[in-house]
């Protein structure tokens, strides 16, 4: 249809709305806007009204010239924003307002009054507002869903309030696909942290679908884009050439960023590519959860053990341990603690029988034993009395008890309780290890077991203070969050390529409704 007239006569009938409705019936523009609508007045009911207007008030005789107007223009502009036209074109044909087959909603039925207060805080913002919308989206999230909503929070991706940009960044990611055409739109290569931002989204969405984005993108992307887009090749397994390609042509971050998508990629080539380099290769390897890296590590392990039991003699063991006179045990040792704290997220039986050999050495505090853990790699892990440990076995005990959290297996679950259960030497005769009482607990809660019962078991049959039962009830519940309609489980995990945390989720469904999991606050 061609609606061009429909357009035409508002513009009269606007210019009329300024100028006064007196010489309306001379005006020739609006007469002729007039006779070209004509033809649509059949089509509809809609038009035939408005035809009826128009004609109203090109009579001498119309009693209320400028109430008639008002009324003509009204129904002309609702006709328009019916028709859903976003331009027009030369020849006066329409281009429809292009709706992406995964987009559920184009506006929400909410009024303007309480939308136009939420537009103003989300554009406005640089902190400011930070609570109220963070409120408004926990009360009305569907409001987030709005077409118009969404624009603002892409703009919001370079608010100068980090965590608003964050939070944005975060709601638009839970809007799925539907958000897509925004973030691709007047995206810039050579942009900032805003662009770098809206990459961080597409990739959360579609991952390798948007693998031809990423590629093309690259081509002229800089600095911290850059980065983000190599980091995104590592969900396509077909892009391992190409990363391994920019390991050797990038410089810097750039370069960083592609060692640790291949990292992070389980594939065989990846763990070709770090196994010949370990002191080099095991800071990419404390954030990964591959399954490679869990074998590379354990591998790593026993060869440092065993190559760190030949370089001492068997006179001068124990000195040699305390003392670090060589400067050859010294490097053994510090890697030897390094690969210790790489122990978190990685999981299966190689790594399990690594937590045995590694207890039973320091248990030993002889030939071969282990050396303490160096507090400078656990200081990061966050809560309670474990934040200054300063015994091994609590040590291990919470790196079993985040690798539960980041990469649960059921063989690191039957560890946590196996080494809660027999690895302790009380003076009561008991072998309860109340080291990896947290471990364990988190094991039970990862089996859909209730936590704090068995907890509240323990400290009446296993003899275990009540308070320390409470402490780990703390510990174990403070990582459990609801979020979209389920249980997130959330840990810290130590990102220590940038020394910066990085929160990784594993996604935990506990209930279907929020009000059937009371027990969680126990």
């Amino acid at each position: 249809m061609d609606v061009k007239p429909i357009y035409e006569l508002r513009t009269r009938m606007r210019a009329a709305a300024i100028a006064g409705t007196n010489l309306l019936a001379e005006d020739f523009r609006f007469k002729k806007a007039a006779e070209a609508i004509k033809p649509l007045e059949t089509a509809s009911p809609v038009f035939a009204k408005i035809g009826e207007y128009v004609h109203t008030l090109l009579t001498q005789e119309c009693p209320t010239p400028a109430q008639t107007l008002l009324e003509a223009l009204t129904l002309v502009d609702s006709v328009l924003c019916t028709l859903g036209m976003v331009e027009v074109e030369v020849d006066g044909s329409a281009m429809p307002l292009s709706i992406q087959q995964y987009e559920e909603h184009i506006a929400v039925n909410a009024p303007y009054s309480l939308l136009y207060h939420l537009r103003e805080a989300v554009t406005l913002s640089s902190g400011n507002h930070y609570a109220y919308i963070c409120d408004t989206y926990d009360r009305e999230p569907e409001w987030f869903e709005d077409f118009r909503v969404k624009s603002y929070l892409v703009q919001a991706l370079g608010s100068s309030s980090t965590m608003f940009a964050d939070a944005a960044a975060k709601w638009l990611a839970n809007q799925g696909e539907a958000v897509l055409p925004l973030l691709k739109k007047d995206f810039d290569p050579k942009g900032k942290r805003e662009m770098v931002r809206r990459v961080q989204i597409i990739e959360t969405v579609l991952e390798e679908r948007a693998d031809s984005f990423y590629i093309e993108m690259l081509q002229t992307a800089e600095k911290e884009v850059r980065q983000a887009l190599i980091y995104a090749l590592r969900h396509n397994q077909e892009n391992i050439d190409l990363l391994i390609g920019y390991t050797k042509s990038e410089r810097g971050k750039c370069k960083e960023a592609a060692i640790r998508a291949l990292a992070s990629m389980e594939s065989e080539r990846a763990y070709a590519f770090f196994k010949s380099k370990p002191k080099s290769a095991l800071p990419y390897l404390r954030t990964t959860t591959t399954k490679w890296s869990a074998a590379l590590i354990a591998e790593w392990f026993h060869a440092t053990i065993a190559a760190l039991d030949n370089a001492l003699d068997d006179e001068g063991r124990d000195r040699a341990l305390r003392m670090l006179v060589s400067m050859e045990s010294r490097e053994k040792i510090d890697f030897l603690q390094e690969l210790l704290a790489a122990f978190v997220g990685k999981g299966g039986e190689e790594i399990c029988a690594c937590y045995r050999e590694a207890l039973q050495r320091r248990k030993n505090n002889g030939v071969g034993a282990m050396p303490q853990l160096n507090y400078d790699l656990m200081s990061p892990l966050p809560h309670s009395r474990y934040d200054r440990m300063r015994f091994f076995e609590d040590s291990m005990g919470m790196l079993l008890f985040f690798s539960l959290i980041t990469a649960a297996d059921e063989s690191l679950e039957a560890l946590a309780m196996d080494l809660y259960e027999h690895s302790g030497e009380n003076t009561d005769g008991s072998t309860i290890n109340p080291s990896f009482l947290p471990a364990a607990a988190m094991a039970k809660l990862l089996k859909g077991e209730n936590c704090v019962t068995w907890l509240q078991s323990q400290a009446e049959q296993k003899k275990i203070s009540l308070k320390l039962c409470k402490d780990t009830i703390s510990i174990v519940l403070s990582y459990v969050h609801w979020e979209n309609g389920g249980y997130i489980l959330r840990g810290y995990y130590m990102n220590y390529t940038d020394d910066r945390p990085e929160i990784i989720e594993q996604q935990l469904q506990l209930s279907a409704e929020k009000n059937n999991a009371g027990w969680l606050m126990g």
